[in-house]
């Protein structure tokens, strides 16, 4: 295992080397769809708890796990970038498994979350009202549990992009380069266009936490 992973990390470096100015966009878009996952995760347990309401917050934590999940994408080397552009669930569903859960990157327990989070979303998008089987779905229930439930996937998938950032840092020789960009491209942006004060506090905490940020 221990020469597998030194092959991949040799085969993701020369990647980077290569290819400098593709890593560049690959950086960009990793780091766009971490800070939307954290701001769906973080903003949908925040409304759960002032408004009692589950609807929005489930669709949230949903793509709060789409979104890290092409974020770990952009750092796969053997993933074209094409591959990741108007992605549909099916479509990403199958990357996840074969370019992260088969060579052992991600555990496999983040393709059942897909499916669990993906099926609670639909219930709440399409089968809205009426005695349909989303009413069987104890959503007062089941939504404000969906923090922790995604909590150990979604750090997993932050601690492989951050593992992935060492070797693009060393490609690309440069420090923190994910970090920075995240601080100057588009954190304050997406704070002032899209959050509250209060929502956009717990977005930077939680990035700051887990040094996603220069």
């Amino acid at each position: 295992m221990a020469a597998m992973e030194a092959n991949y990390r040799a085969g993701l470096l020369a990647a980077v080397k290569a290819n400098p100015d593709e890593w560049e966009y690959r950086l960009h878009q990793c780091g766009r769809h971490i800070l939307a996952a954290v701001t769906f995760r973080e903003t949908s347990r925040s409304t759960c708890e002032k408004t009692e309401s589950t609807l929005l917050p489930v669709i949230g934590y949903y793509y709060s796990i789409f979104h890290i999940s092409v974020a770990a994408l952009y750092f796969e080397h053997k993933t074209a970038t094409d591959e990741l552009k108007r992605l549909k669930h099916g479509p990403l569903r199958k990357l996840v498994q074969e370019r992260l859960v088969n060579p052992h990157l991600l555990p496999k327990g983040l393709l059942k979350l897909h499916s669990v989070l993906l099926n609670l979303r639909e219930d709440a998008n399409y089968e809205f009202g009426g005695k349909t089987r989303v009413d069987r779905n104890d959503y007062w229930d089941r939504v404000p549990k969906l923090y922790d439930e995604t909590a150990s996937a979604f750090e997993e998938c932050l601690k492989l992009i951050q593992e992935f950032s060492v070797i693009v840092d060393e490609g690309l020789e440069r420090e923190r380069a994910l970090g920075s960009w995240i601080d100057d491209g588009i954190g304050n942006d997406t704070s002032s266009n899209y959050l509250s004060k209060a929502d956009a506090e717990l977005v930077s905490k939680y990035m700051l936490d887990r040094h996603f940020c220069a």
